[in-house]
Parts: C-alpha cells; structure tokens; sequence
C-alpha cells in the first residue's frame, strides 16, 4: 500500500487529502444529546457559510436543530471533502469507516471532557479550522484493520473484541498467525486492535500504548487462564485466523464498540490489515503525546 506523507503541504499529501481551498462540501456529524451540541453547531454553521461552504448535516444535527431530515453518514462521506465530527470517539468511531472507504479526512472535535482521536477542544476549534485553511495543519493516517466473518466484510478503527458475555465461563479460542498456529487462548476474550485502538479496551486490558503511526496489530488476551498470555505486537501485514473452540458459549464479535456479532463455535474470523486507512487532521502545535498526556493525566499527582 503506498505510504502517504502526514503533512498536507507535501506533493504525496496533495494527491490524496484536499487542501482546505480544494473543500467545496463540509459534512458534519453530531452527538445529539451532547450538552454542548446546539452552541457548537451555533459556532460552526456560520464559519463554514462565511467561506462559501456547501454544508450537510447528519440525522443529530437536524435533530439539534429542529429539522426534519438529515444525511446518512454513508452519503456524508461520498458527498462531502472534509468531515467534522462534533462530540467523542465514539461518534468518530461511527463514521470512522465510512470516511476511510471514500478517503474523507475527518476533523474531530470533542465536547465531553476525554478523546483521544476527537483531540480539538471546542475552544480550539475555529483555531484550528482556520490553521488549516491556511495549510498549516497536519493530517495523520490512522491504520484499520478488516475483519471476515463467514462472507461477510467488516472495517474497524479501534478493535474487534472477540468475548463472552457470561462472565462465569473462559472461553477457548485458536489463533494461528500467517497459516502457523500460534496457540490456543484460554482466557475471557481476545482484542484485535490497531494502534489507534491501543488505548481503548486493549489499554484497560493490560496491552501496551503504540504509537498511532505504527503498521502493527495488537492481540490482547483478556483475563487470561494462562498467565504467560501477554500482549502480542505483531506485524501490520499479519494474517490472523480465530476460530472459537467452546461449543454452548455466548460468544460475541464486538466492532468498534458499535456493532455486535453472535459466533459460534466452529465460525472462522480472518483479521488483517484493511487497504484503506483513515485521514484525521491534527489541532494545529499538537501532537499525540500532548493528547495522551492530557487525557491520561500524566504528570499529576
């Protein structure tokens, strides 16, 4: 897959991620039932309308504002060159995939109190708006991985959580890595994750913090039977195949934290990395440490 530069002003940038200049068409997402999501709204509409921007709107926003109708996220990212979502990761978890199928990139802003993908503050937001119209903003790849079940085609961000749901029971799970088994994990469940995804449920799980630039996949035992199942970081150019092993289990495939999955014993999942990756635009003077120091409160007693 050819490697795109993570700043906008350079040639590889151009050819895949538009200038702010080259943006005819804003889509914007919204949690509709953030605090904030009426005085957000209030803030964006007009700067957007004040540049010449065609604007759409979700289903939330239209909500939010009393509106009847609204855009799928589906039709958002094929209309639009740049999305901006309003609220947490879960709601760029939402269009993460829709984005990346159609090479959108995606500004996130969040208004709750933790994000570490939404990065722009709503104060910050026009900030940072304006320092990308000004081509001063960087846009940062972020891997997906894809996932296969039965015949049927998944994208995910973060993760695909492979657990039970009754918590009294381990579950047995087969990995095998590159057509080698690898081993047999006896444990709660397994997270699939991305380097994105490392400091969501992979994080709570004992698993390490990658960088978000990584080619890597994660595999995270959760509640391991075995105690010397640790964390795998493994190659992003992996091919994982999981097979569940427990017959009568209630077992499911969780993407993203959005979608859910009943598996049965015997069904095959194929993990590996997705050809499309997603585009998100960095607040302008920080980087990733400076959201993981924020958010996780390092430093602070």
């Amino acid at each position: 897959m050819k490697k795109v530069s993570s700043t906008v002003q350079t040639e590889a940038a151009r050819e895949k991620i538009p200038l702010f200049r080259e943006v005819k068409c804003v889509g914007i997402l919204i949690k509709p039932h953030a605090e904030k999501a009426e005085h957000a709204l209030g803030r964006l509409l007009p700067w957007l309308k004040s540049r010449g921007l065609m604007v759409l709107l979700d289903a939330g926003c239209s909500r939010v504002l009393g509106q009847d109708h609204g855009c799928t996220p589906e039709e958002l990212a094929a209309r639009s060159q740049l999305l901006i979502v309003l609220g947490g990761d879960g709601t760029l978890l939402g269009a993460a995939r829709h984005a990346a199928l159609q090479d959108v990139p995606v500004l996130g802003v969040n208004l709750g109190s933790l994000g570490f993908m939404t990065e722009v503050t709503l104060e910050e937001m026009e900030e940072t708006l304006e320092a990308f119209e000004r081509g001063e903003c960087s846009v940062r790849r972020r891997m997906m991985l894809q996932v296969n079940v039965d015949d049927a085609t998944h994208f995910v961000l973060n993760d695909a959580v492979l657990h039970k749901s009754v918590l009294a029971r381990i579950i047995e799970i087969d990995v095998t890595l590159d057509g080698h088994f690898m081993s047999r994990f006896l444990a709660d469940g397994l997270i699939l994750s991305t380097p994105t995804g490392s400091t969501a449920y992979s994080l709570a799980a004992g698993g390490p913090i990658l960088a978000p630039e990584l080619s890597t996949i994660l595999l995270t035992p959760i509640c391991p039977h075995t105690l010397t199942h640790r964390p795998l970081v493994l190659p992003g150019e992996s091919h994982l195949d999981l097979m569940l092993k427990t017959e009568s289990a209630d077992v499911y495939l969780t993407l993203d934290g959005q979608r859910g999955l009943s598996i049965a014993a015997g069904h095959l999942i194929t993990v590996t990395r997705a050809g499309c990756t997603l585009s998100l635009v960095q607040a302008a003077r920080k980087n990733h440490f400076d959201v993981l120091r924020r958010t996780l409160k390092w430093g602070e007693r």
